[in-house]
């Protein structure tokens, strides 16, 4: 009985020496490092196109603003801004 519970010791010490070196601190492996990047430039990059987006809509938006000042036709303006009819609309009212 001595000698199961002296083997089921060592065996408790050998299944614990296993598990650590099973665990791992994933944020070291280099291939977690590589794909947190990757992840970072696609989402700055998205960011950038999104902003970009915004700026041209709004710049569009001034310049329609400026133009119905000038009496322009707001389908001659849509033209020219590439703004739809109903975006120019609430810029009316």
């Amino acid at each position: 009985m001595l000698e199961i519970l002296a083997n089921n010791r060592n065996l408790n010490i050998d299944i614990q020496q296993e598990f650590e070196m099973l665990n791992l601190e994933i944020e070291q492996l280099p291939s977690y490092r590589i794909g947190m990047k990757r992840g970072e430039s696609q989402g700055e990059l998205r960011g950038e196109k999104r902003g970009e987006k915004r700026g041209e809509k709004i710049k569009a938006m001034l310049i329609a603003k400026k133009l119905l000042g000038t009496g322009m036709s707001i389908e001659k303006i849509s033209e020219i801004t590439e703004l739809s009819l109903d975006e120019l609309e609430t810029l009316i009212y």
